[in-house]
C-alpha cells in the first residue's frame, strides 16, 4: 500500500491520535514509581483525622487548616514515617495472616461506624423522657455538716487522748462551743476541721469508714458535742449541725448527665445499626461440618 494512502486511513489517524494523547498524560502524569511517596492534602487531611480520631470532615479540615509551620512539618514527617514503615511492612506480607492487624482492622471500620454518622442533640422533652427510664439511677447521696475537735495519737496513747477528749467534752457543752470557737481546742487534723454538705464517702476517705459510719449516726442530736470517736489517727469530738438525707436527684441537677447517657446510648444504636448492615452484605455459609457438631446457622439479628 503507497504511504499516501497509509497516510489517508482513519486507522493511521487513531493510532496516531492515540499515541499523542500517550505521550501527553505520560508527559503530565507520570506512572507512579514503587519507590515514590506521593503526598497530597487529602491524604494528610485522612491522616491527620486518624491520627486525632476526628472524623467529622468539617471538624477536622477546620483544626487542619489552622496548623503553624511547625506543625505541618511534624504531620509531614510522621505521615511520610508510616507510609514508608506500611510499605516495608506489605513488602514482608506482614499484613498477611496477622491476627492482631485483622482485629486491629476489624476495629478502625467498628469504631468508624458508630463515628460517621452524626448524632443530632437530643431535645428537653427527650433528655426528660430519657431521666425518667433512668431515674432510679441518680441519687444524691445522704450528706452531713459537722465540725469537730481532734486529739492525735501520734504521741500519745488512745488511753490519754480518750480521757483527754471525755474531759473536754462538759466543758464545751457548758460553753456553747460550736463551728465558730472548734478551733480554739486540740490539735491540727491533717485535712479540714469543718465539713460542709459532705458524702458519707468523702468523709470516709478522711477519717475511715469505722469512725464515719459513728459520725454519720442517725438520730444522733443535732447541734450537740458528741464522742469520743476514734479514727484512724485518734480521737475526735464532732459536733452535727445538719444531715441531709439521701434523695432523688432532679432533673436540672443531672441533665449533664443524662445528655452524655442518651448520646451514648444512640451513638451504639448507630453503631449496631451500620455493622448489620455490613454483615447483610455477605453470604455467611457455615460448613456443614460444623452444623452436623451441633452448631447454629448463623442468624444476623
Amino acid at each position: 500500500m503507497p504511504v499516501s494512502a497509509i497516510l489517508k486511513d482513519p486507522l493511521t489517524h487513531f493510532l496516531i491520535a492515540g499515541l499523542t494523547l500517550f505521550v501527553l498524560i505520560s508527559a503530565f502524569h507520570p506512572p507512579k514509581r514503587n519507590d515514590e511517596i506521593f503526598v497530597d492534602k487529602q491524604s494528610l487531611l485522612t491522616f491527620y483525622q486518624y491520627r486525632t480520631n476526628v472524623f467529622e470532615e468539617n471538624a477536622a479540615s477546620s483544626v487542619f487548616a489552622r496548623l503553624d509551620d511547625d506543625e505541618k512539618q511534624q504531620l509531614l514527617t510522621e505521615y511520610v514515617l508510616e507510609e514508608a514503615l506500611v510499605r516495608e511492612a506489605r513488602k514482608l506480607r506482614l499484613d498477611e495472616n496477622d491476627y492482631i492487624i485483622r482485629r486491629r482492622m476489624a476495629q478502625k471500620t467498628e469504631y468508624l461506624a458508630g463515628a460517621s454518622a452524626p448524632i443530632p442533640a437530643p431535645s428537653d422533652q427527650e433528655l426528660m423522657d430519657a431521666y425518667k427510664n433512668m431515674k432510679s439511677e441518680f441519687f444524691s447521696p445522704q450528706r452531713i455538716t459537722f465540725t469537730h475537735i481532734f486529739f492525735s495519737s501520734t504521741t500519745k496513747n488512745a488511753e490519754q487522748i480518750v480521757a483527754e477528749a471525755t474531759s473536754l467534752l462538759p466543758i464545751l457543752r457548758s460553753k456553747g462551743a460550736n463551728f465558730d470557737n472548734s478551733g480554739d481546742y486540740g490539735d491540727r487534723f491533717p485535712y479540714h476541721r469543718n465539713y460542709v454538705e459532705r458524702s458519707f464517702e468523702y468523709v470516709t476517705a478522711h477519717f475511715g469508714v469505722d469512725a464515719a459510719t459513728a459520725i454519720f449516726t442517725n438520730g444522733a442530736a443535732l447541734d450537740q458535742w458528741r464522742g469520743p470517736i476514734l479514727s484512724e489517727h485518734g480521737a475526735h469530738l464532732v459536733f452535727v449541725s445538719a444531715m441531709q438525707p439521701s434523695r432523688q436527684s432532679t432533673f436540672a441537677e443531672v441533665k449533664p448527665q443524662v445528655k452524655k447517657r442518651l448520646l451514648q446510648s444512640l451513638q451504639m444504636r448507630t453503631r449496631d445499626k451500620a455493622l448489620q448492615e455490613v454483615i447483610a452484605a455477605y453470604a455467611v455459609t457455615i460448613d456443614p461440618a460444623l452444623l452436623e457438631d451441633g452448631w447454629p446457622t448463623y442468624r444476623n439479628e
